[in-house]
């Protein structure tokens, strides 16, 4: 959140509370077993940390501006790689992807 206040220019404005509330709502929907959410995927560890990574691109970076899509996208990178380290591909366009569960990769 302190990235994108002064590195990045929103879309629409917002506070802080707003963004890191759409984080949790939308891991909340993620990880729903009601909505298909597996809690005995074999991959579970693997398959958590990429559906954090996906829903803090797009709750905290899904309003700002097209100008600032890079700056975000390499902070992204610079924070989250380690988190998961086998999908190198997904940094390369944070936007671009989406997490698939089944094989436990962004596709």
């Amino acid at each position: 959140v302190k990235f994108v206040r002064s590195k990045c220019k929103e879309k629409v404005p917002s506070n802080n509370h707003n963004l890191v509330q759409s984080l949790l709502n939308l891991l909340e929907s993620l990880l729903d077993p009601a909505k298909g959410f597996d809690a005995s995927h074999p991959n579970i560890d693997r398959l958590i940390k990429m559906y954090f990574v996906w829903a803090m691109v797009w709750s905290v970076g899904g309003n700002i501006e097209d100008k600032s899509r890079p700056l975000f996208q390499d902070w992204v990178k610079d924070k989250c790689a380690s988190l998961v380290p086998e999908s190198p591909e997904f940094f390369s366009d944070v936007y671009g992807f989406v997490v698939n569960p089944a094989d436990t990769v962004f596709s």
